[in-house]
């Protein structure tokens, strides 16, 4: 199977310290935009899985795609003493 340009970018184009500086860096109005942009991809990542996995399958990435993000951020906190910071390591 070919790997798609976005998809990879999508994923090992990730910094979460480069989406920190774009948060703090961006204005309200791009902010806002950037929200109208992003906010029915969550729904599109569902639709994907679901067609290539089936709804049960979807259903249990999603789920713990979620939980990990969870797990990670309380960890990070756990190791911080705090809660960690936007795209604090």
């Amino acid at each position: 199977m070919a790997r798609g340009v976005g998809a990879e970018m999508g994923i090992r184009g990730f910094q979460k310290l480069n989406v920190a500086a774009d948060r703090r860096t961006l204005g309200q109005e791009d902010l806002d935009k950037l929200v109208d942009l992003l906010k029915i991809r969550p729904l599109q990542f569902c639709l994907f899985f679901a067609a290539l996995f089936g709804e049960e399958k979807m259903e249990k990435l999603m789920s713990l795609s979620v939980q990990r993000v969870k797990t990670l951020h309380e960890n990070r906190g756990k190791r911080l003493g705090r809660e960690p910071e936007l795209g604090e390591e």
